[in-house]
């Protein structure tokens, strides 16, 4: 199936990019949410990125009951992600018709645009919480394997 949501992002990862070295990091304001995670468990939400851990059932030796619950928070994603990106294309279509006018209004345009940005980043924001959903299934022990998962998936191996 390849990458969950790699639509319309120019098939860039949902997570993002990596930095590339020497360039500053942009810190946002802080907020009082918060995601599952572990200290040290680098790449967690990268591997989860892929099919929420549904592709790494032997390696991470999930459960009868982890897989089920996987596959619901899959399915609510894929309900969300449907959700948002109908919104978005009424919104594109809604562009399309603003600056086809003969005098488009730059407001409404600029509001528009505003509505597309906004339906992108909570679809972005909508699947980290997703993967982190998946993350708060896994065991601790489940959680160790993830480096060497991630690894594995870097050099090709898996």
């Amino acid at each position: 199936m390849g990458m969950m949501c790699k639509m319309m992002m120019k098939n860039s990862s949902m997570m993002g990019t990596p930095p590339e070295q020497n360039n500053t990091q942009i810190s946002g304001s802080p907020s009082n949410e918060s995601l599952p995670g572990v200290s040290g468990a680098l790449h967690l939400y990268h591997v989860g990125e892929q099919a929420f851990f549904l592709n790494h059932k032997e390696p991470l030796e999930l459960t009868d009951g982890q897989y089920q619950t996987l596959l619901t928070i899959q399915t609510e994603w894929e309900s969300t992600q449907q959700s948002l990106t109908q919104q978005r294309s009424a919104l594109e279509a809604s562009l399309w018709e603003l600056t086809a006018k003969g005098l488009p209004q730059y407001d409404n345009i600029k509001d528009t645009i505003t509505e597309i940005e906004a339906t992108n980043s909570a679809l972005r924001l909508q699947f980290i919480t997703s993967v982190g959903k998946a993350v708060s299934v896994l065991t601790p022990s489940q959680i160790a394997k993830i480096n060497s998962l991630w690894m594995a998936e870097q050099t090709g191996e898996l």
